[in-house]
This record gives structure tokens, C-alpha cells and sequence, in this order.
């Protein structure tokens, strides 16, 4: 899959056809004016439109990229006509410039096939597409496939170079065209993906405003110096001035702003090659290029993943902060309903204790002055009954006796949230998911918060919901070395999620599971409430 799509219908498709004819047309035009006007020996830049081509279409298309490739190429001496019609008077179209057909078909056919190798390479096994190539492994799978095919091309000239009967060095020639090979595709192929991918076009204006107003002047002025130098030297020290501007918009933006103003850098050496001294070095400006080309993308590349990382740990240290602060504040509300409870706790005994104890021993003197009185008897077995369960209600507010005596399940199951239910006439059910085993597992603090969790639950349902059945299930997994437990709490009622939140008793409840390290969530069901929490528990 590329980054253009197309329907894959085998009727006629109007959309494949017109690409078709643009292919064969728009294609062939611009290949033949950077043929004639732009292509240098360190500046191949012709590879780098068949590999882009190639890396952009879908495989459907190739045959026609490769047809118009050879195309132009077959007929290189018409192409400069088209330009100078008196460069080769001689040419004709479709006309073998050559007796040798191994010269012919390795200097017109072979190099759109050995690119597409390459392309093949890169889209298929390694599945980069324009898209991947904002990540640094994806940009280095670039350059990787990039090399491949620079090599595959330098190797078909130098075959033609051999076979056309040249006395070049062989090893020289290579060391020569493989360079222009390579930039000419890392500069074309970047441009193209930004090109093409909506998420590489944004804020690409900025760059480019950057790059008219004050790259292209600077640069400007570093090739009028390098034209009119006449000391090497000079020349050199030029070009690493040009290496800061790129590596300074490569801080900047990323491989983006390095990709858009190596091409321009580029260019510029390519004036001032062609206009200035012959002096400079060739194979020195060529690795200049390449380097510089390579280095600046990859170092992009690796600064946008730190950039995006940097984002991302910002984020997690936020949400660390938000959390420290939950935690913070549940943990001072938690004290504070400590106290309250400790005060509320001081009320009850001194309040009903204190009078039930004044009560009963009043009627013990009175039992004491009048033994044959059965009355007395009666109204102190009431008071002792009255005090049992004040006792438990207040133990219970402590800590549920029903999870020592039946356990987390059976308590939630048989205990007083059933009888709390049935009283109220409402539907009571309870079901237990996942592995039961686990609840053993689960530490007192725990238990104690899922008993509360139903307990308030349920309790604002008899209370406030005016519903005819309370659903409650409880699950428990374990997974990657921690035990997960879910309470989910429904009704049928009114629902009223905001009330229900504003309470006292749900606070509570959320300051209790946010320093467990759980969650708590409320919602309206329609009808009804829906009570969701999770806790976690290391094993």
C-alpha cells in the first residue's frame, strides 16, 4: 500500500486512467527539464524523482513510471533539442545512439528497475512509506534503501562507462556518481513525503517563510563570496558556514527544516560550482553534500522523537502532579472524616450509652428497693436490648462485623445490605464474577472498601432513588502480577449522578479508593445509576 490510494476495480476506473495520462505526460516534461538543466555528477537528481515516483504510487502505476523513465531516456539527445534545438541537430526520435545494445539497454533501461528494487525493498519489507519516515528507524530505512540504490546505479554506469570504451577509473567513476546518486534521491524523496503526507505539511509555512527571508539571502551571499574567492580555502570555509545554517534549521524544525533547506544548500552549491572557479575539490563537495544531507536528517529525525517524547513526559509528569494532588487532599479529607467520626463516635456514647447506663441504673436501686416488682426486670432487659444494638450499630460504623463473621461475599451477599432492601421493598441481587479464590487474597483495607463502596451504594438507593431493584456485581482477575477487582452498583431509579456526587458518604468513598490507587465513576443510566469502581491490589 502507498500513499496515493486508488480503487482496485477492474472495470474502466476514471481516476487510474487520468493519473495514467499525467504520468505520461507532466512526468516525462519534468524528467527531461531536470535532465537537461539541473542534472550535475553530484547532483543526480533524476534518480531521486524515479525513486519518489516509485515510493509514493501504488505498484499498479510502475510499469508506467518505468515506461516514461525509459522513455526520456531513450531519447536523452531529442530531450536537449526540445531545450536547444541546436545541440544535436542529428537526433532523431527512437534512434539507437549506439551499435553496442548492451550500452543502449544499460544506459536507457536499466535504471528505473534497479531503483524500483530498492523502492521494493523499502515499501515492502521493511514497510516504510512516506508516512514512517517522521521516525528516526523509518528515516534510516530511508537512507539505507537509498544507498542500495545508488549503488545499483553507479554499478549500470559503471558498466556503460566499460563498455562504451572510456579510460576513466573505474574505482574513481564509482566514487564519483555514487554520491550524486544518493543525494539526488535524500534530496528529492523528503520534499515528496512532505509533499503527500497531510501531517508533514503542517507549519511546513513557516519554514519556508523562514528559509525566503533569511536562509536563501545568506545563502545568496555565501555563493557571490564563493564565486569571487580565489583561495580554496575560502571555498571550504564557506561550506561549513552553509553546514551551520542547516543544522541551526534542523534544531529548529526538525528533518523538515533540514530536508527544505539541504535542497535549497544544494542548489546553491550547484550555481556556485557551475559559475565559479574549478578549483574546488569535487569528490570534497560531493561527501560534503552527502554527509551533511544524511547527518541533518537522521539528526532531525532523532530530535522530533525527543521533542514528541519530551511532550509525552510532560504529560505523565502532569498527570503524576494532578495525582499527587488527589492523593493530597483525600488523604487531609480522610483525617478530617477520621475526626469527624471520632467526634460523632464521643456524641453517641456519651448521648445514648450515657443515658442508657443513667436509665438502667436507676432501675436497678428502684429493682433493689422493690425485688418482688417483675416490671423493673422487663424495662432493664429492654434498655440492655436497646444498648446491644447501639453497640453493634457503632462497632459496625467501625469496622463491618459481617466480614469477620461471613466473609467479603457472603456479607455482600446475606448481610445487611440484603436485609436493608428487602425492608424498603426493593430487589436485592448479587453476583460474583471472575476467580473466586482471589477474594482470600485481597488485604483487609480492601475488603473493607469494597463492603463500603455497596454499603453507600445501596444505601442512597433505599434512600434517594425511588427504584424497584439494586444490582450488584463484584469481579476479581488477576493479570500481570496484580489482582483486579471491579464493583459495578445499578438500579433502576431516578439516577442523578451530580446529587449523588455532591454527598459526603460518596466523597468519603472517593478518597478512600484514590489512596488504594483506584478509580470511581458515576453516571446516569436511563433510567437509574450506574456506580462503577476499580481497585487494584499488588500480589
Amino acid at each position: 500500500m502507498s500513499v496515493l490510494e486508488y480503487p482496485t476495480e477492474s472495470k474502466f476506473n476514471k481516476q487510474y486512467w487520468l493519473t495514467v495520462l499525467g504520468l505520461l505526460t507532466v512526468y516525462p516534461f519534468v524528467y527531461m527539464m531536470l535532465y537537461v538543466h539541473l542534472a550535475q555528477i553530484h547532483w543526480l537528481i533524476m534518480t531521486g524523482m524515479v525513486f519518489s515516483a516509485l515510493w509514493v504510487l501504488p505498484r499498479r502505476f510502475w510499469p508506467w513510471v518505468f515506461a516514461a523513465t525509459i522513455l526520456v531516456r531513450s531519447n536523452s539527445r531529442m530531450a536537449y533539442n526540445v531545450f536547444y534545438p541546436t545541440r544535436f541537430p542529428e537526433a532523431r526520435w527512437f534512434n539507437v545512439e549506439t551499435a553496442d545494445p548492451v550500452v543502449y539497454v544499460v544506459n536507457n533501461w536499466a535504471e528505473p528497475f534497479l531503483v524500483g528494487a530498492a523502492v521494493l525493498l523499502l515499501v515492502k519489507r521493511w514497510k516504510v512509506h512516506p508516512k514512517q519516515i517522521g521516525e528516526h528507524s523509518g528515516m534510516m530505512k530511508l537512507h539505507i534503501a537509498a544507498l542500495i540504490a545508488a549503488a545499483a546505479t553507479s554499478m549500470k554506469d559503471l558498466i556503460y562507462v566499460w563498455r562504451d570504451g572510456s579510460q576513466a577509473d573505474p574505482v574513481m567513476w564509482f566514487l564519483r556518481v555514487f554520491p550524486g546518486h544518493f543525494v539526488g534521491i535524500m534530496l528529492i524523496a523528503p520534499i515528496v513525503a512532505i509533499a503527500v503526507v497531510p501531517e508533514f505539511r503542517r507549519g511546513i509555512g513557516v519554514i519556508l517563510k523562514e528559509t525566503a527571508l533569511f536562509v536563501v539571502p545568506l545563502l545568496a551571499l555565501l555563493v557571490i563570496i564563493g564565486i569571487r574567492a580565489k583561495d580554496p580555502t575560502y571555498r571550504e570555509l564557506l561550506h561549513m558556514l552553509m553546514l551551520v545554517i542547516i543544522i541551526v534549521m534542523t534544531i529548529r524544525h526538525d528533518w523538515r527544516g533540514a530536508a527544505v533547506v539541504l535542497f535549497v544548500t544544494s542548489f546553491a552549491l550547484a550555481v556556485e560550482d557551475k559559475m565559479g572557479p574549478k578549483f574546488a575539490n569535487m569528490a570534497s563537495l560531493q561527501a560534503f553534500i552527502s554527509i551533511a544531507g544524511a547527518m541533518a536528517l537522521l539528526f532531525g529525525t532523532a530530535l522530533e522523537g525527543l521533542r514528541v517524547r519530551n511532550k509525552e513526559l510532560e504529560t505523565a509528569i502532569g498527570e503524576i502532579q494532578s495525582l499527587d494532588t488527589k492523593l493530597r487532599s483525600a488523604t487531609i479529607r480522610n483525617i478530617e472524616s477520621e475526626e469527624r467520626e471520632r467526634r460523632m463516635l464521643a456524641a453517641n456514647l456519651h448521648d445514648e450509652f450515657g443515658q442508657s447506663l443513667t436509665a438502667l441504673q436507676t432501675h436497678l436501686t428502684i429493682a433493689e428497693k422493690t425485688p418482688d416488682e417483675p416490671a423493673a426486670f422487663g424495662t432493664m432487659m429492654q434498655i440492655t436490648g436497646t444498648m446491644r444494638r447501639n453497640i453493634r450499630r457503632v462497632l459496625d460504623s467501625l469496622r463491618p462485623i459481617s466480614l469477620d463473621e461471613l466473609g467479603l461475599y457472603a456479607a455482600l451477599d446475606r448481610g445487611s445490605m440484603r436485609q436493608l432492601c428487602e425492608t424498603a421493598g426493593i430487589r436485592y441481587e448479587m453476583e460474583l464474577h471472575g476467580n473466586a479464590r482471589l477474594i482470600q487474597r485481597l488485604t483487609d483495607a480492601l475488603q473493607i472498601t469494597v463492603y463500603r463502596i455497596v454499603q453507600e451504594s445501596v444505601t442512597n438507593v433505599v434512600r434517594h432513588a425511588n427504584a424497584t431493584e439494586c444490582k450488584v456485581r463484584l469481579r476479581i482477575t488477576e493479570r500481570v502480577g496484580k489482582v483486579f477487582v471491579f464493583v459495578r452498583i445499578t438500579d433502576d431509579g431516578q439516577g442523578r449522578a451530580n446529587d449523588l456526587k455532591a454527598g459526603n458518604g460518596i466523597r468519603g468513598l472517593q478518597d478512600r479508593i484514590i489512596s488504594l490507587g483506584g478509580v470511581l465513576h458515576i453516571r446516569d443510566a436511563f433510567p437509574g445509576l450506574h456506580v462503577h469502581a476499580m481497585l487494584e491490589q499488588s500480589t
